[in-house]
């Protein structure tokens, strides 16, 4: 900053894009109607050693001369992800296809969801009323100690039993 410059001074600096935006979404918009477009433009990647990011895949695009339309598909990647493989670049193609996205929920959808409520009168029949983290006592019938699990109990009845076999039943 200069000494002359106020500090409240505000700059501005206008940016033009180096992608043409209209190829690029033209390409999108073909890539998403048909399927052999965007096996066309993957095949291009023969040669290319992955893991790769967006952006040396489009300077190895350039490099091999591929035509404009192809340019601009991969243009629409994303510079900085890593791809691993032709495979993934070519699901990245296909995520912006209506045919894949058919049953995916529309904002419509979305908006208006019905959603069934379940009563909460209705008891089910498949799960034990006990919940799943309440504890269980096993009670000694001796001397009525409570344990958490029948092998405490087991072992705590075959040491007051002086190492007798215990053939006491055990109380749930």
């Amino acid at each position: 900053m200069d000494s002359n410059d106020s500090p409240n001074k505000i700059e501005s600096d206008k940016h033009i894009s180096t992608v043409d935006s209209d190829s690029v979404n033209r390409a999108v918009e073909r890539s998403s109607k048909d399927k052999n477009f965007i096996s066309n433009a993957v095949e291009q990647l023969k040669g290319l050693k992955f893991p790769a990011y967006g952006s040396q895949i489009t300077d190895y695009l350039r490099k091999n001369s591929a035509n404009d339309e192809v340019l601009a598909l991969y243009l629409s990647l994303n510079d900085a992800t890593l791809y691993r493989d032709e495979n993934q670049v070519t699901k990245a193609f296909e995520q912006n296809s209506p045919t894949i996205k058919e049953n995916q929920m529309t904002h419509k959808t979305r908006t208006n969801l019905e959603v069934e409520q379940t009563n909460p009168t209705h008891k089910r029949q498949d799960y034990p009323e006990t919940a799943a983290t309440a504890m269980k006592n096993y009670t000694c019938d001796l001397c009525g100690q409570s344990f958490q699990t029948p092998d405490d109990l087991v072992h705590h009845q075959e040491f007051e039993s002086k190492g007798k076999s215990s053939s006491r039943n055990v109380k749930v």
